[in-house]
């Protein structure tokens, strides 16, 4: 709306206008970037990222990418203008999940499959259409959305319970305590704890007095 006035002003003769830019990007960034550089130069960054591809993730954000844009133009019934959140809800879980896989992939230095259970949802809402809409094409994006989030999750809690195994920790699980250690557990925090009051040290009674006899 400002934009608008702002131009229709610029319209008439002579005139001119201050326009005023604030970046808040970096507003919630409490990470310092001097800070980051010097901690990265001494684990040695460089090497560790030696031998790396920037091309090579391509492959799968673009396939994510391409599906989203074929299925949308391909829509006999306009999934992504009738149905935007559920369409862009769809392909971000997907888009999430091989953003996950390939960010692991980078860390721990390993393969990363072409094919992946991601594009489950985005394969049925292209069969669907090579066959001419067989299915109801909202049905079918229902399925993908439950599909790719259910993948997602997956995914996340496998990851979660194999960093945990591999730490000796654990993750989304409270074990209770057992009975013994319970007890040895109260046991020292009884032992811990101050005391309330400071007992007073016990005065020996005072000797008799004895009445000294003159000769």
């Amino acid at each position: 709306m400002a934009l608008h006035f702002t131009l229709q002003h610029l319209d008439s003769t002579a005139s001119y206008a201050r326009i005023l830019f604030v970046d808040f990007s970096s507003a919630f960034n409490t990470i310092i970037p001097s800070l980051l550089q010097d901690k990265l130069s001494l684990l040695n960054a460089a090497a560790v990222l030696q031998g790396t591809s920037v091309i090579s993730p391509g492959f799968h954000i673009g396939s994510v990418m391409a599906l989203a844009g074929m299925i949308a133009k391909k829509s006999a019934v306009g999934l992504l203008q009738a149905h935007p959140c559920a369409y862009a809800l769809t392909f971000g879980l997907v888009a999430t999940k091989i953003t996950c896989k390939l960010v692991v992939a980078h860390m721990t230095r390993t393969e990363m499959f072409l094919l992946d259970s991601a594009f489950m949802g985005p394969g049925l809402l292209f069969l669907d259409q090579y066959f001419n809409s067989v299915l109801c094409e909202l049905l079918v994006l229902c399925l993908a959305l439950v599909l790719s989030c259910y993948d997602l999750a997956r995914y996340c809690v496998g990851a979660w319970l194999q960093v945990a195994a591999h730490l000796h920790g654990s993750v989304m699980v409270v074990a209770p305590p057992k009975p013994a250690s319970r007890h040895r557990d109260t046991a020292r925090q009884q032992q811990q704890q101050p005391p309330l009051y400071k007992q007073q040290p016990q005065q020996s009674p005072p000797p008799p007095y004895k009445h000294s006899s003159q000769q």
